[in-house]
């Protein structure tokens, strides 16, 4: 059976500091420079590049995918669940996926589970102001993606696997997939894994 959980959240702004943001999914409150709120470093994102990452190319082909619900993706985003022994110890003994798994549906890709995450981010918001803005938002498709990666961040890694202050970790293609299925872009588009002022993206092995 899968191993409990632990949600953690950053405590200073509601940027998870690990998390692939996905950069077309929004944040429910803009970052300004500046702004005495924050820090420098939760500013600024550089694009993502599609960097050879991997032992063998895998763009383009699924080879690399056990868990039978990943898509061809881009070189840098080719990166399967059960890859990751942070997340296998979340798959229960019989199935294949961790998108596959009740907490995962019942959370990560269920408005009701995510309004959960954003009330736990909210408050660990330190800035009034924020705070207020941040809970007063409307909730779109692309910010119910973006709170999803959060929240799918936090359910399989504790506050010490989770890596330092602008560090970002790439999701694997399937749990991508499914927050896409749940919460579609209505152009079908999306930006994809965005690196965080050029620094290398990271797996969560």
């Amino acid at each position: 059976m899968a191993k409990e959980s632990t949600w953690t959240l950053d405590s200073d702004h509601p940027r998870l500091g690990g998390v692939s943001d996905h950069s077309s999914d929004d944040e429910l409150i803009d970052y300004e420079v500046n702004n005495d709120c924050l820090s420098e470093e939760s500013i600024s994102e550089a694009e993502g590049e599609d960097n050879q990452v991997h032992e063998l190319k895998r763009e383009g082909k699924l080879f690399w995918c056990s868990c039978g619900e990943c898509d061809y993706t881009t070189e840098v985003e080719s990166f399967c669940c059960n890859e990751s022994s942070l997340i296998k110890r979340h798959i229960s003994e019989d199935s294949n996926c961790v998108t596959e798994q009740s907490l995962f549906n019942n959370i990560i890709i269920n408005q009701d589970g995510l309004e959960f995450t954003r009330q736990l981010i909210g408050n660990s918001i330190t800035c009034e102001e924020r705070r207020k803005k941040y809970f007063s938002a409307e909730l779109s498709d692309s910010k119910y993606r973006n709170l999803a990666y959060k929240a799918f961040f936090s359910f399989v890694a504790t506050k010490d696997e989770q890596g330092g202050a602008g560090e970002r970790f790439v999701i694997p293609s399937c749990v991508v997939e499914a927050i896409r299925k749940a919460f579609p872009s209505p152009t079908g588009i999306y930006s994809g894994f965005a690196s965080y002022r050029g620094k290398e993206a990271l797996y969560m092995h």
